[in-house]
């Protein structure tokens, strides 16, 4: 855990203030500079399955043809490094979430009929709000976007976080990312080919 007082500029100021509010211990791995989960997994020698990678994705309703009545949501998604994304699976989660929500909100439901992953533009202004962007963090409320997380992840002794940087991670236990983040759980990555 980082020591009290000490300012740590390697992680996201807003990630570092929800940890210590979370009362969590944790850890900041520093490490080459990496681009993906996996490439992280394997400098760090660790197992895969302890890294998660977190998707940022936009997912589109209306009729795909017509402009007119399209909306789009962008949402968090974390899962293995050592597994794929399945948009499938995750359709089927985030629609079954989404009219939940419309129910609840008393909106009126729109299933989504495209995922896709956000541009990296649109990740910089909306999420950093930087030019420069980095490694999401799979913490949803520190973005006011919706986060998902595949229930593998949680099964994980230790996991290896993104800080928001591509130098420095996160470790702590998988039971404390599901205390902070309430993500919606589901099952929506499959093994690599």
């Amino acid at each position: 855990m980082a020591a009290k007082g000490e300012k740590n500029m390697a992680i996201l100021k807003n990630l570092e203030k929800l940890l210590k509010g979370a009362k969590v211990k944790y850890e900041v791995v520093k490490h080459k500079t990496v681009y993906t989960a996996l490439d992280k997994a394997k400098t760090l020698k660790i197992n895969p399955k302890e890294v998660a990678k977190t998707l940022v994705l936009k997912l589109v309703s209306g009729h795909p043809t017509r402009q007119a009545g399209r909306a789009s949501q962008y949402v968090l998604a974390s899962i293995p490094a050592d597994k794929n994304f399945d948009k499938e699976k995750f359709r089927k989660l985030f629609n079954d979430w989404n009219k939940k929500m419309a129910k609840t909100e008393g909106k009126v439901f729109k299933a989504a009929k495209e995922i896709d992953f956000a541009a990296e533009n649109w990740i910089k202004k909306n999420i950093f709000k930087t030019k420069t962007g980095g490694a999401v963090p799979p913490f949803g409320g520190l973005f006011k976007t919706p986060a998902f997380i595949d229930k593998s992840l949680l099964k994980a002794k230790k996991l290896l976080i993104n800080a928001g940087g591509f130098k420095e991670s996160i470790k702590l236990a998988g039971n404390q990312l599901e205390k902070i983040e309430k993500a919606v759980k589901g099952s929506f990555s499959k093994v690599k080919k």
